[in-house]
């Protein structure tokens, strides 16, 4: 065994590897980056230097900054992941900045994603509405409560007004 497969089976190599980060940033269009990292696609930057919104995956931040001074505020405003809004938000803005460049390949895109979403709706639309009363055999195949034991609207009502009189919860 040479000394180099020890090294690997001793794992010696792990803490060393921990310090080193990769992090590149590809321009999609004016105002609009994509940020990588050596764990795949990280987030999306919109805006201009001094104000921009980042958008991925730890969340959405919003950063103001002076250029040129070094000075910067940088806030919060959610924890959740949102990076495939951030994705789609990015897409579509950059899409738009092209097509409104002349580019003919993001105008037919911009088109299909038009179609797409004219043809949702209209599917929606014409859906059957979903009844939210049934009858009898609907309820009790859905609660497991035949129409007897079932209590009316009023019922309900008045129960709800003399828990919340007496102070019970449910």
């Amino acid at each position: 065994m040479n000394a180099v497969q020890r090294l690997v089976d001793q794992k010696v190599w792990e803490g060393c590897l921990m310090g080193f980060r990769y992090r590149r940033s590809a321009k999609l269009a004016p105002g609009i980056r994509l940020n990588i990292t050596g764990r795949g696609i990280s987030s999306v930057s919109i805006g201009k230097q001094g104000l921009h919104l980042n958008i991925g995956k730890k969340g959405t931040r919003q950063t103001i900054s002076l250029p040129g001074s070094g000075l910067s505020y940088s806030n919060r405003s959610s924890t959740t992941p949102a990076l495939a809004t951030g994705l789609a938000v990015g897409g579509l803005l950059a899409l738009l900045i092209h097509a409104s460049r002349g580019s003919v390949p993001a105008q037919i895109a911009l088109a299909m994603i038009g179609f797409c979403g004219l043809a949702f709706l209209i599917s929606v639309s014409n859906a059957p509405p979903q009844s939210t009363t049934g009858d009898a055999s609907t309820i009790k195949a859905t609660t497991g409560i035949s129409s007897e034991n079932a209590l009316s609207l009023e019922q309900r009502r008045k129960l709800d007004e003399i828990f919340h009189i007496n102070g019970a919860s449910r």
